[in-house]
C-alpha cells in the first residue's frame, strides 16, 4: 500500500491542484495523510487522515511517517510530497524500482550543489525508513559549491544514508527552459523522464540561497573587523543592508512573485503546463 504524506500551511490554494494529480497518478487504494495548518476543515475531504502536529515542516513529515508505521507493513510505501509539489506521471514504476534501490528522492543540485535527498518528492518503504532511522530534519552538514558549511531539510537523512552505507536514487532537475535556477522545477531521470513538479516557496517568502539576496550574503573578513572596531559602523552597515535588501525585493523578488503567480494559474488550468520548462 502507498501512503502519501504532505503538509499545507495557512493557504488552501495548493490542495486542489495537488489532489487532482493524486487522483490521476496514484494507485486507487493509496492512503493520503496531511497536516493542514491553519486551513479550514472544508478542505479535509481530499485526504484520508488529517493530523494536527505542532512542529516544523520536516518534523511533521517524520511524525506522519511514525503514525503510518504504527499500523503499516514494512513493505508499504511512504511517499513524501511538499504541499506545492505533485507527481507528473503514474508512480507505479517508481514503487517497482524500490526493489533495486531503497530510496528515490529529489536532489537539488541547483541549490548550490545540495547533495541530500529532499522531501519535496521522495519515496521509500516503511521498513527502510525505520531501519535507517529516517529523519528529514536539518543537522548533518556539508560544504556547498560556494564553500560554505551548511545544512538544510533532509540533512539528517543524508547522514543516515551515509552511516548505513545505503544507496539511493536521485531525481534531478530536468528543466531546459528556466524562469529561476531553483523554483519551478521538473524532476526526473533518463529512465523515468519527468516524474514530479515542485513549485518552490509555495508557503513562504520567495528567496533561495542561489538568489544571492543581500541578507543571505556572509559578512567578509574585512567588514567583520571594521564592524567590531569602528564606532557607528554597525548601525551604518545595517542601514546599508536594509537598503540593498529592499532594492532586491523590488526587483528580483517582485519578478519571481509575478512568475510564480503566472505558473500557478497555468498549472491549475493545464495538466501539461510543465512542458514549457522542457523545451
Amino acid at each position: 500500500m502507498l501512503h502519501v504524506l504532505t503538509v499545507h500551511h495557512k493557504d488552501p490554494a495548493w490542495i486542489a491542484p495537488q489532489a487532482d494529480r493524486f487522483d490521476r497518478f496514484l494507485p486507487h487504494d493509496s492512503v493520503r495523510w496531511a497536516v493542514l495548518d491553519g486551513i479550514d476543515t472544508q478542505y479535509h475531504a481530499r485526504f484520508d487522515h488529517v493530523v494536527d502536529i505542532d512542529a516544523n515542516h520536516p518534523a511533521r513529515l517524520n511524525e506522519m511517517a511514525r503514525l503510518v508505521s504504527e499500523h503499516a507493513e514494512s513493505s508499504d510505501v511512504l511517499m513524501f510530497v511538499d504541499g506545492d509539489a505533485f507527481p507528473l506521471r503514474p508512480v507505479e514504476p517508481l514503487v517497482a524500482a524500490l526493489a533495486d534501490v531503497p530510496l528515490i528522492a529529489v536532489r537539488r543540485d541547483e541549490n548550490l550543489g545540495d547533495p541530500q535527498p529532499h522531501p519535496c518528492f521522495a519515496i521509500t518503504t516503511v521498513g527502510f525508513w525505520n531501519e535507517v532511522g529516517g529523519d528529514w530534519q536539518p543537522g548533518y552538514e556539508w560544504r556547498n559549491s560556494a564553500g560554505d558549511l551548511v545544512t538544510d531539510t533532509g540533512g539528517n537523512m543524508l547522514g543516515a544514508l551515509r552511516a548505513h552505507n545505503a544507496p539511493w536514487r536521485a531525481l534531478t532537475r530536468r528543466n531546459t527552459s528556466e524562469l529561476h535556477p531553483v523554483w519551478f522545477a521538473v524532476y526526473g531521470d533518463d529512465e523515468f523522464g519527468a516524474v514530479a513538479y515542485h513549485h518552490g516557496a509555495g508557503f513562504r517568502d520567495r528567496r533561495a540561497r542561489a538568489d544571492g539576496a543581500p541578507v543571505d550574503a556572509p559578512m567578509g573578513k574585512l567588514t567583520s573587523r571594521v564592524y567590531k572596531r569602528v564606532p557607528g559602523f554597525e548601525t551604518a552597515h545595517a542601514a546599508q543592508l536594509r537598503w540593498r535588501q529592499a532594492r532586491w525585493e523590488r526587483s528580483v523578488r517582485a519578478e519571481q512573485d509575478s512568475n510564480a503567480e503566472a505558473v500557478f494559474d497555468d498549472l491549475v488550468r493545464n495538466d501539461d503546463f510543465y512542458r514549457r520548462f522542457l523545451t
